[in-house]
């Protein structure tokens, strides 16, 4: 749907608040209103973005009602890279641009997803608890063993995504030891050579619950077919969203 660009644009910030205060907004280079909110409930959205051109959400849900009732909206920026908040068909169809942030803190994503590996893996958080409780103390030779430790090298790391994050993740896992296991598309017979089927990964994943986590380095989105079994590997699996889309 092309429309000819009013000036200046109305442009609306829901969720300021979800980003830190120390990240700063670079100014708007075109002539613009600009409203910030903190925060958004969903039952805020349609009334805050009614007048707006120009949408920036990180976390406040965009639905396809709400949109429907914003006529002069021509583009929704989304803060993060997962862009799941957002009706995006309801767009498409009213000819609604959506940008994501793509290619963003690889290094620090791929770090935090590492910590989180060393911390469940070695059960630093229980042990760090029971020691805070008195375990320690009470132990009569001052070691215990109530929870697994288990090496990182030589596990299994089974990464859905291979994107940017994806193949970074699988870049510091193979540095670290770990076998890396790309899982192809579920439902798909014939991945490709560098993928493992998907239910032949899981599988795998499951014959080694004691050392097998797993990295989500895509958004779990609707067409993506893998939301139905996100509760059953976070339930038997060590599981990471690590696109910020669950």
């Amino acid at each position: 749907m092309n429309r000819p660009a009013p000036s200046p644009l109305n442009v609306v910030f829901l969720d300021r608040a979800t980003i830190s205060s120390g990240t700063r907004l670079r100014e708007f280079n075109f002539p613009h209103t600009f409203r910030l909110h903190e925060c958004t409930s969903p039952v805020q959205v349609a009334d805050r973005i009614r007048g707006a051109d120009i949408v920036i959400t990180n976390k406040a849900p965009l639905s396809a009602a709400a949109i429907e009732q914003a006529g002069r909206l021509r583009m929704v920026g989304v803060a993060a890279t997962g862009a799941d908040i957002v009706d995006l068909a309801a767009c498409r169809q009213r000819g609604v641009v959506v940008s994501n942030i793509r290619n963003y803190a690889v290094t620090t994503v791929v770090e935090h997803t590492v910590a989180l590996i060393y911390a469940l893996q070695r059960s630093i958080v229980p042990y760090h608890l029971a020691v805070r409780s008195g375990r320690w103390q009470e132990a009569a030779q001052f070691c215990f063993f109530d929870y697994p430790i288990r090496s990182v090298r030589g596990s299994t790391l089974g990464i859905i995504g291979d994107g940017v994050l994806g193949q970074a993740m699988a870049r510091r896992a193979e540095s670290l030891g770990m076998r890396v296991l790309f899982a192809g598309r579920k439902g798909r017979d014939k991945p490709g050579a560098l993928y493992t089927p998907f239910e032949q990964t899981l599988a795998q994943m499951r014959d080694k619950l004691d050392a097998t986590p797993w990295a989500i380095g895509r958004p779990l989105g609707a067409e993506s077919g893998l939301r139905g079994w996100v509760d059953l590997v976070a339930r038997e699996l060590v599981l990471w969203d690590a696109a910020g889309g669950i």
